[in-house]
């Protein structure tokens, strides 16, 4: 939930701390996903990050709102995006589902979320501690493109709106 802990500042903008990811825990370790262990996916084809593994997590009750969110682990950001509505966002981000590790004509939001979640559960399983940072604006596109680009491309971003900068796959 945002509440009274510290904001934030990056670039000349505020933003309020959303929560720390608790990831579901088996035995004192994270609990590893398999979506695709799943009957109904057997024997089909995975993207580049369908195999995880991936994390579960209850993200906070997040705004139905328009915003910009941060991935932060030991004061680094790790990862700035935004969503037109953050709830719905960082569901997507907690919950990987079979159909999203599936190859398809679709486009890249299914990849980009089974990569995050599993650079989470990286994180999480290695006892880091993963804070989400949000601002709720209309301007979060504008604003998620200079935090990207001034911060110089966080590890986990991929791509950078104002320089059309691309980082190299791997994995």
């Amino acid at each position: 939930m945002i509440g009274p802990s510290p904001a934030l500042r990056v670039r000349d903008e505020a933003f309020a701390f959303a929560f720390t990811i608790e990831p579901t825990m088996d035995n004192g370790a994270v609990k590893a996903f398999r979506p695709y262990e799943d009957k109904r996916y057997a024997g089909k084809p995975r993207h580049r990050w369908g195999d995880g593994p991936f994390c579960r997590f209850s993200p906070e009750a997040l705004p139905r709102k328009k915003g910009v969110y941060l991935f932060v682990i030991d004061g680094e950001i790790m990862c700035a995006g935004y969503g037109a509505t953050l709830r719905a966002r960082f569901n997507g981000y907690s919950t990987i589902r079979g159909p999203n590790t599936m190859k398809g004509e679709h486009h890249n939001r299914p990849q980009t979320t089974c990569r995050i979640n599993h650079l989470v559960y990286e994180a999480c399983a290695a006892s880091k501690r993963v804070d989400v940072y949000v601002q709720v604006t209309d301007d979060y596109k504008a604003i998620e493109k200079k935090i990207i680009h001034g911060l110089g491309h966080p590890p986990w971003n991929r791509f950078c709106p104002e320089c059309h900068w691309r980082r190299p796959l791997h994995g």
